[in-house]
């Protein structure tokens, strides 16, 4: 347990109910793997990349995973597919970064 006032986890706002101006709460069910986007680049990982991959060891597992994974999360063409995949909508309302005014 968290003091009085303190966050209780990762992420979560201060105060309860209240949300960050840039964030929106979504609820899922509890299990909901078609929901999850991640769910699908995993897929694609492992069923894709990593069908008939034999790894000498776990350190090569973990090398090609790394270069894979970073390989996606530079190719937003690819993520954005990928989410499409799952059955969750991608988010379409305007997030304000920091430092941009709020009429932008």
């Amino acid at each position: 347990m968290g003091r009085e006032g303190e966050s209780q986890g990762a992420g979560s706002p201060g105060v309860p109910g209240e949300e960050p101006p840039d964030c929106r709460l979504e609820r899922l069910p509890s299990y909901s793997p078609d929901l999850n986007p991640v769910e699908v680049g995993w897929s694609w990982l492992k069923y894709g990349k990593l069908s008939n991959f034999v790894p000498t060891d776990v350190s090569h597992l973990d090398e090609l995973l790394l270069e894979h994974l970073i390989a996606l999360k530079c190719d937003p063409g690819l993520l954005r597919r990928l989410w499409d995949e799952s059955d969750l909508s991608f988010p379409t309302h305007n997030v304000r970064h920091p430092g941009q005014p709020a009429d932008q």
